[in-house]
């Protein structure tokens, strides 16, 4: 058996798996690679970070994944070959779909809510598909975000808001959030440029976690060691080249975009390529240096990312 990954970077980071049962030596065909981005823009990207210097408000982002589709007639074959009990199918990790997130900002231009569509059953790329609920954000009137809940329906009235959010000095120093039977708590220390965050679930200590930022407030390294375990898990990230995080304006500045999309989405200045030092990815960046498209593999087994803004 033969398993081929592909890296692929984080607005949406995920390995995916193509298995070929009998021919191990074989190299697996691409029959309908991704057409060709705009590489203008990337090229002309500086490998010196800099602060981003157009404000753009991120308005949706589409998520494509395929497997083994055909551009050419719009279908995927994983279907007739998932219920057909003679033909030796992987399961992908998912089939050809899109998922679909819609930003939406309140009166002070302040994200209020996260749309959330799921399509990902269907072929029918162009529609955004099944409602699958919204995130929720309210806010103080200093404009510090507060609490985070999330509705079934997408009406406010129905928010079931599990995370808290509480400041001193202009800074959080407590995450509260009840997950399930669980209740848990995030303390922030600020060093510098370290966050030292302690974890606790029902009053025990569960985890540490120290974070490193740089001068833009990337995340350069992330260490987090869980109280049971010996060795601590570290990753550092890195930034190649010049490229606007489309996250980079969606919370206060005050705010950690990681607590609520984790931190290869962390919403600082920049993108990272992970690990690597450079892009796995393609990318396609409009003049602002913000990702446009991100794509990883082929329409046989890969994603496609689309971002959509508008001026703040």
């Amino acid at each position: 058996m033969k398993n081929k990954c592909l890296l692929l970077l984080s607005v949406v980071s995920f390995v995916s798996c193509t298995v070929d049962e009998h021919e191990d030596d074989k190299p697996v065909e691409v029959k309908f690679p991704f057409e060709e981005l705009d590489k203008t823009y990337f090229n002309q990207a500086s490998k010196n970070l800099q602060a981003p210097t157009e404000n753009l408000r991120l308005d949706s982002i589409v998520e494509y994944v395929y497997f083994r589709y055909n551009p050419e007639t719009g279908v995927s074959n994983y279907y007739g070959n998932k219920t057909n009990s003679s033909l030796a199918t992987p399961s992908p990790p998912q089939p050809t779909g899109r998922t679909t997130q819609v930003f939406v900002y309140n009166t002070d231009n302040k994200i209020g809510r996260i749309d959330s569509y799921d399509n990902s059953f269907s072929e029918e790329l162009t529609k955004k598909g099944i409602f699958e609920g919204s995130s929720h954000f309210l806010y103080d009137t200093n404009g510090n975000l507060i609490k985070r809940g999330f509705s079934s329906s997408g009406s406010i009235e129905d928010v079931m808001y599990n995370y808290e959010y509480v400041y001193s000095n202009n800074k959080l120093i407590t995450e509260k959030y009840q997950e399930g039977s669980y209740n848990g708590t995030k303390d922030f220390v600020y060093k510098e440029s370290l966050i030292e965050i302690t974890n606790k679930v029902d009053n025990n200590l569960s985890s540490t976690e120290v974070i490193n930022l740089d001068s833009f407030n990337n995340i350069t390294t992330y260490n987090r060691k869980h109280v049971d375990s010996t060795n601590p898990y570290v990753i550092t990230y890195k930034y190649p080249i010049n490229i606007s995080n489309p996250y980079n304006n969606l919370f206060p500045q005050n705010f950690y975009p990681f607590l609520v999309f984790g931190t290869y989405n962390g919403g600082f200045s920049h993108i990272s390529s992970g690990t690597s030092d450079n892009f796995h990815s393609k990318i396609q960046l409009n003049s602002s240096f913000y990702p446009e498209i991100i794509e990883s593999g082929s329409y046989d087994e890969g994603y496609r990312t689309k971002y959509y803004y508008s001026k703040k």
